[in-house]
């Protein structure tokens, strides 16, 4: 079956689901919660009630068989997403969509042993460094390893726990791939001029912002924007504590260039007009970038003049 035939069947497949299946939970219907989120052949279905997923995984079976479509039971995947506070089993942080897990720290977790095992793989081509030219190792480290590293990146929302972690890795990465040692004493702000990498954090910045931009330009009624919609219309009680996700991460970060926050569902609109024009967007994505770069080395010269003082003190 082509993918063309093979979406129009399983649209079809879903709106006879929602014909003759059971009927939706009011509160999904309340807060405008889709019903499912679809990406090739993979059907995920969404809902506050459980007993509701529960009938339609009783549905599913025999009305995507009128299309000739087969449901694998073998792979079906139950996941409850909740807070610890709400719920203790914290199992869905390790539930892998698309490649990604959808705890953050537990993806770049995984990330940084996927991408260690890529560099590995080519530890003949770090350890001949003679044979071979370092824009060649470069380009191979950027191709094979940083990708892995990186791999949809635009969805996290990282602490500064988390950005260090993950900018320390990359420089000892680079350092391999360069033969730099460490008793050569080269500054991180040489490592990367020298290779002509931004460090990971803001590289995940960036792809951020982009993605966002993507996102915002995608029909209004995707599981994204609906998502993105309903947590800016502020009608719900929300969780208390200060939190990093991805939407106080791009609140703040709108700040630092705008001066304001994205916390109101008229902010939000706002945004989104924006994201419609390509140029002004891209404009608006190197702003921040070039913000969160001038922090970044504000913060790196802080940390160098500390250690200026400390060793005049000792002496």
């Amino acid at each position: 079956m082509s993918p063309i035939l093979f979406a129009i069947y399983l649209e079809a497949a879903i709106r006879e689901l929602i014909a003759r299946g059971p009927q939706r939970p009011q509160r999904d219907l309340n807060v405008h919660l889709p019903l499912e989120a679809i990406y090739a052949d993979d059907t995920d279905f969404i809902s506050l009630c459980a007993e509701f997923l529960e009938q339609i995984q009783l549905h599913v079976v025999p009305i995507f068989k009128e299309f000739n479509l087969i449901v694998n039971n073998d792979k079906k995947e139950k996941t409850t997403i909740g807070h610890p506070v709400m719920n203790n089993d914290q199992s869905w942080r390790t539930t892998r969509k698309l490649g990604s897990l959808l705890g953050i720290e537990e993806d770049v977790n995984r990330r940084i042993q996927l991408a260690l095992q890529s560099l590995n793989s080519l530890e003949a081509l770090w350890k001949h460094r003679s044979l071979v030219a370092q824009h060649i190792r470069i380009n191979a480290y950027r191709a094979i390893v940083e990708s892995v590293l990186l791999y949809n990146c635009g969805t996290w929302a990282l602490t500064e726990v988390l950005n260090n972690k993950l900018d320390c890795t990359q420089r000892k990465m680079i350092r391999r791939v360069l033969g730099i040692k460490l008793s050569d004493r080269i500054t991180n702000a040489d490592l990367y001029a020298r290779c002509g990498i931004q460090p990971a954090s803001i590289q995940v910045l960036n792809a951020r912002w982009r993605l966002f931009g993507h996102t915002l330009r995608m029909n209004e009624h995707t599981p994204a924007r609906k998502a993105m919609a309903y947590y800016f219309l502020k009608d719900h009680d929300g969780r208390s504590g200060n939190r990093v996700t991805i939407a106080t991460a791009l609140s703040d970060e709108h700040k630092l260039v705008n001066g304001t926050f994205i916390k109101s569902l008229e902010d939000y609109e706002a945004v989104v007009e924006l994201a419609q024009d390509r140029g002004a967007w891209k404009e608006l994505v190197q702003k921040v970038t070039d913000k969160y770069i001038a922090r970044y080395e504000e913060k790196v010269e802080k940390k160098r003049q500390k250690r200026i003082e400390a060793k005049r003190t000792v002496a």
